[in-house]
């Protein structure tokens, strides 16, 4: 009978969970906390393709540079992720001031939710962190049992998340008057 490596099992799973707390995130937080699209019936054609290249022009900065700091200046994949995802959402602030609260509040939460799944996954597996990160190149800070990166990561990720698709569309999310 063939044994069961958990740690094998796990490593596999770690992807899907990570995936599934940011679709979890951003569906959430878009359903609980607003309710309909600010529709501006005034939006012509032409602007719109503009909105796409702009939005399109975002993502491409954000790819070169992620990949430019990785390839070319042989930065960490963890650098030039943190790199990549605060200069996008600087930009994404200085165009529309009125994302700041919703993205910080994005991060906030993803960054608990990560927090909680992480949590979960060191009562399933105690250890994970020290049988499957790289700590070569980052940093070695443990706070509440989680390194210091995936703080800051799952804070990044949701800041820039959280607002994409209001700034992709430039409309803006009103709350829920109930």
């Amino acid at each position: 009978m063939k044994s069961f490596d958990t740690y094998k099992y796990l490593s596999w799973n770690r992807g899907f969970l990570i995936w599934f707390q940011r679709r979890r995130n951003s569906v959430g937080y878009l359903l609980s906390y607003f309710q309909q699209e600010n529709k501006n019936s005034e939006i012509k054609k032409d602007k719109r393709k503009n909105r796409n290249l702009n939005f399109a022009f975002l993502l491409s900065l954000m790819l070169f540079i992620f990949f430019g700091s990785f390839f070319l200046l042989k930065l960490n994949s963890f650098i030039g992720t943190i790199l990549a995802f605060a200069i996008t959402t600087i930009i994404i602030y200085a165009k529309r001031h009125d994302l700041i609260k919703d993205s910080l509040l994005s991060g906030v939460i993803l960054m608990l939710l990560s927090f909680l799944g992480y949590h979960l996954l060191n009562l399933i597996t105690p250890g994970f962190f020290d049988k499957f990160w790289l700590f070569k190149n980052i940093g070695k800070i443990i706070f509440l049992g989680i390194p210091l990166e995936e703080y800051v990561w799952f804070f990044l990720a949701g800041c820039l998340i959280g607002p994409l698709y209001e700034y992709w569309k430039e409309g803006k999310l009103i709350k829920n008057k109930n």
